[in-house]
């Protein structure tokens, strides 16, 4: 033979059309000259890259008696080419059920079919393809025409070949996905196609021919293309092809594309102001072959201070709860995709962080209110942050009354105002960050009018020697609040004149009463001086109590005189 290289193609070649009789010994192995041409090839291909006859004289003994051929290894170079692969060789030819579908997917460089008298010639096997039988050895199919596609098949070995056919004519049937093709179809060595397979798009035919590699039938389908706007099927391509090389019907489908990896893109400009509530934005976009709504999304963690949590895929959309410390910075997530076949993608996300802002305020009316008295002072619009209020205080150096601020409306309460004078009452709004603002208003409390406080008595009786019993003694007012005015009687909390006297006197909101009682040797007019004051004023009024006889002789006759 000499030194040559050979593949599966040239080989099978090489045996059919002149060695198929001669006896093929390679590093010491003699094949089985029962074996067909294209086994011997692939076995040789499989076995060593290069073959040569032995060169004779060193040769080892038997080590190995397989089958009917005799192992002779001679050499540890040749030893090693058989270990490499035999196992290839063996799994090919003698255990084809090792194989199963060969498809070729969508050919990266489709199969041209010219528009000549030859077309192409095409081994599903090997693949080769040539303008003629010779540049092709064992051929399966040859689509050709000058003007109209036809289809020519191998005629050898006999009923080995041709493509499955309509049953209303002998012509070639135009599949569909889900169609069978299997030894129950009919099937034609016709040079017809019809109309279906010389329309332009794509087209799909079903075949059988004899897989010379395996020595068995197998069934497939071929599919062509065809540009438009062309109804004669030529120039067109083969753009696939499938077949199945244990024998067994095949089923035509769909190219099924292999898993591709899921896309993820992460949202942009996305910021975050120090110390905000938590909230929820659109932080990337994924896409992928198995349903975008079908990817994991991770990557949520704490990073610089800003935490990314609640990762959520809504259809492709992936959302994410997003929320600042108040000593946050900028951050950069890593958001990792994976679909379900485990494929991943990433994509990086930056989140900003701003700096945190004071609370805002409404502003606050100047109030005037009297000494003792109250108001209520409402901001134009309630305080807020933009993460939590920690604290609203008020505060008004040298006010001697009640402050105090609703923490939700801002609204200030004055109360028991006093002394009278004009101050300075400031606001101030904490945030959990401990940032404040400060709203300040003025609030004027005036005196009592030069005639405040008034009092007018109410004239009483008693008669002689009676009780005590509480009676209104007199009304008063006053503009810094009549409840406030504190009333005596003769300078004091209480008083006796002649044994009729006047204590525990109580002033409620301007009405005045005290425990009054009659003496029991004074009858007639007894004249009581009230006293009313507010703090900054005071005026003073007789208070008549007229004593009558009484009826109380033993009470009186032991009382102290």
């Amino acid at each position: 033979m000499g030194e040559q290289t050979h593949n599966l193609a040239s080989l099978s070649h090489d045996l059919t059309f002149g060695g198929s009789e001669a006896q093929i010994v390679l590093c010491g192995l003699t094949l089985p000259q029962a074996w067909s041409p294209s086994a011997k090839a692939f076995y040789l291909v499989a076995l060593a890259p290069r073959y040569r006859p032995p060169s004779a004289p060193d040769r080892a003994p038997i080590d190995t008696i397989k089958g009917d051929f005799m192992l002779d290894l001679f050499s540890s170079g040749c030893k090693r080419r058989f270990l490499r692969g035999a196992v290839l060789a063996a799994a090919a030819v003698a255990s084809p059920s090792f194989a199963a579908i060969i498809d070729t997917g969508i050919l990266p460089t489709p199969i041209a079919i010219p528009a000549t008298t030859a077309g192409v010639y095409l081994n599903f096997v090997t693949g080769l393809t040539g303008t003629s039988p010779a540049a092709v050895p064992g051929w399966d199919i040859n689509p050709y025409g000058a003007t109209n596609r036809q289809v020519l098949w191998p005629a050898t070995p006999t009923d080995t070949a041709g493509c499955a056919r309509d049953t209303a004519a002998p012509e070639c049937l135009l599949l569909v996905n889900g169609d069978l093709v299997s030894s129950g179809r009919t099937f034609t060595r016709s040079t017809s196609a019809p109309t279906s397979f010389r329309r332009a798009g794509i087209s799909t035919m079903g075949f059988r021919f004899f897989n010379e590699t395996t020595s068995a039938m197998n069934y497939g389908y071929v599919e062509f293309s065809v540009d438009a706007p062309s109804t004669t099927g030529v120039p067109g391509l083969i753009i696939r092809y499938v077949y199945d090389n244990t024998g067994a019907a095949i089923t035509v489908a769909p190219i099924v594309p292999p898993n591709a990896a899921p896309t993820i893109t992460a949202a942009a400009g996305l910021t975050r102001t120090q110390g905000s509530l938590s909230a929820n934005s659109t932080i990337a976009n994924v896409t992928d072959d198995g349903g975008n709504g079908s990817v994991a999304v991770i990557g949520a963690g704490t990073v610089n201070g800003i935490t990314l949590s609640n990762i959520v895929n809504s259809a492709g959309t992936i959302t994410g709860d997003l929320v600042a410390s108040c000593s946050a910075t900028t951050a950069a997530f890593t958001l990792t995709a994976t679909d379900l076949g485990s494929l991943t993608a990433m994509s990086k996300l930056d989140v900003a962080a701003t700096a945190n802002t004071a609370p805002a305020q409404g502003t606050y009316g100047n109030a005037s209110v009297a000494v003792g008295a109250g108001t209520t002072v409402t901001p134009s619009a309630p305080p807020s942050d933009t993460g939590t209020l920690a604290s609203i205080a008020v505060a008004a150096p040298g006010f001697g009354g009640t402050l105090s601020v609703n923490q939700g409306t801002g609204v200030v309460t004055v109360s028991n105002a006093g002394p009278a004078a004009a101050y300075a009452v400031t606001v101030t709004a904490t945030d959990n960050c401990g940032l404040a603002s400060m709203r300040t208003f003025t609030l004027n409390v005036t005196g009592s009018s030069a005639g405040d406080p008034t009092i007018t008595p109410a004239a009483i009786s008693r008669a002689a020697g009676s009780p005590f019993y509480r009676s209104v003694i007199a009304n008063v007012s006053d503009a810094g609040g009549a409840g406030l005015v504190t009333v005596t009687v003769n300078g004091g909390s209480g008083a006796n004149v002649g044994g009729t006297e006047i204590k525990a006197i109580q002033n409620v909101n301007g009405v005045i009463s005290a425990a009054v009682r009659g003496g029991c040797f004074s009858t007639g007019t007894i004249n009581f001086t009230l006293t009313a004051s507010n703090g900054s004023n005071s005026n003073s009024a007789t208070l008549p109590v007229t004593v009558t006889p009484g009826s109380n002789p033993t009470w009186c006759a032991w009382w102290s005189r």
